[in-house]
């Protein structure tokens, strides 16, 4: 029994090494999916987690960290920053403020590592060959993501902003 269980724990642990897991049997079903339209090889910064600028890149290394930086298929999305609908900030696949406005609505780019991710179980890997199912006989697809993809504007649903775009001149 003991064998059993430090078995089953060693391959949870391998399994999740180099990607947090979602929990088998999530229902995922109605998560709108990311295209991964356009994907691009961009530096990422595994120290950090994070896609560094070319300045912030001094020999091949993040500046911040020190960690050796890698080219990773990154998908690319634009989405616009609007601050005028209350005291959070939104996101909009288009812009709402007039463009007079130049402190609101202004475009951002949003970077995801691209991933593989089985369908079935869940499980999700750099390369679809680094997917490890949850079973041997897992009859899942494999099928190319992104790290974000469930969440706007990587897929998932735009978090509609309530009323109208205040004037940029109201008090705050």
């Amino acid at each position: 029994m003991k064998t059993v269980i430090c078995t089953a724990l060693g391959l949870v642990v391998a399994a999740g090494l180099s990607y947090p897991q979602d929990m088998p049997g999530a229902k995922t079903s109605g998560e709108k999916k990311c295209d991964t339209a356009k994907v691009e090889n961009r530096a990422y910064c595994k120290g950090c987690d994070a896609f560094p600028a070319a300045t912030d890149i001094e020999k091949g290394a993040c500046k911040k960290c020190k960690t050796q930086v890698q080219q990773v298929s990154t998908c690319v999305k634009a989405a616009y920053r609007c601050r005028m609908h209350g005291d959070s900030e939104v996101l909009h696949s288009k812009r709402c403020c007039k463009p007079e406005v130049k402190d609101c609505c202004n475009e951002i780019i949003t970077l995801a590592r691209v991933e593989f991710k089985c369908e079935a179980c869940n499980q999700r890997g750099a390369t679809e060959k680094e997917v490890r199912h949850l079973k041997e006989a897992c009859d899942g697809k494999v099928a190319r993501t992104c790290e974000k993809s469930g969440t706007f504007p990587h897929g998932g649903e735009e978090v509609k902003a309530e009323g109208t775009p205040k004037p940029a001149d109201a008090p705050k």
